[in-house]
C-alpha cells in the first residue's frame, strides 16, 4: 500500500462475467485455494503501511467482493492505530451494508473521515 494508491482485496476474482455497461464478478475470493496466504499477505502489508502513519489529505480504498473478510481485515489493520491520528485522511469502505458498522466503529475513534459506498 503506498500513500495516495491505496487498495486491498483479499484476492482477485478469477472469472468474470462481462456486459457492454459492466463487469461482475462470477467467483467468490475465498473459492482460491490459496486465498487465506493472500488475505494473509495482505492484512500485513496493510498493517505496516497505516502504522507508518498516513498523511492527511491521502485516502485509503477498502474493497471486495468478500465483504465480511473485507471487514475483518480492516478491524486488524485498524485496531492499534492511535485515536486522532489520521486526522485528514478518508477512509473509504466498499461493501455490504451489513458490515457498515462494525468497520465504522473501527475507523471513527482514528480521526479519519469515514466513507460508506454499498457494494451492489
Amino acid at each position: 500500500m503506498r500513500a495516495g494508491r491505496s487498495t486491498c482485496s483479499p484476492s482477485p476474482c478469477r472469472t468474470w462475467a462481462t456486459s457492454p455497461t459492466a463487469r461482475s464478478c462470477t467467483t467468490s475470493p475465498e473459492s482460491d485455494p490459496e486465498f487465506q496466504a493472500k488475505y494473509d499477505r495482505q492484512v500485513e502489508s496493510a498493517t505496516a503501511a497505516v502504522a507508518r502513519g498516513v498523511q492527511p489529505g491521502n485516502m485509503l480504498a477498502f474493497g471486495s467482493s468478500a465483504s465480511g473478510k473485507m471487514a475483518d481485515m480492516i478491524q486488524a489493520v485498524f485496531k492499534d492505530v492511535s485515536a486522532d491520528s489520521m486526522k485528514g485522511v478518508r477512509v473509504v469502505f466498499i461493501g455490504q451494508a451489513a458490515d457498515n458498522a462494525r468497520v465504522q466503529s473501527i475507523v471513527q475513534p482514528t480521526g479519519a473521515e469515514y466513507i460508506f459506498v454499498e457494494a451492489k
